[in-house]
């Protein structure tokens, strides 16, 4: 393989095309999106117990309310 170390544009392309020595650190970014995967999670956990509570809640005053207007409507 030839080289022509003195063509600047050449010099420049070189280093331009390497690797770079050491890559940039990226467990903070990704412990930042763990952390909010994490709480989106829990977040969703909780509204869905919350959901489910409620619903066992008004459940029966509901189907109390839908026998009496069949019974009203009939």
């Amino acid at each position: 393989m030839i080289t022509n170390d003195s063509d600047p544009l050449e010099t420049e392309l070189a280093a331009s095309l390497r690797l770079p020595a050491t890559l940039p650190d990226l467990s903070p970014v990704l412990r930042a999106a763990r952390r909010r995967v994490a709480a989106r999670s829990v977040l969703a956990l909780a509204l869905g117990r919350i959901w489910l509570a409620l619903a066992r809640l008004l459940a029966p005053a509901a189907a109390r309310l839908h026998r009496i207007a069949v019974y009203i409507l009939k």
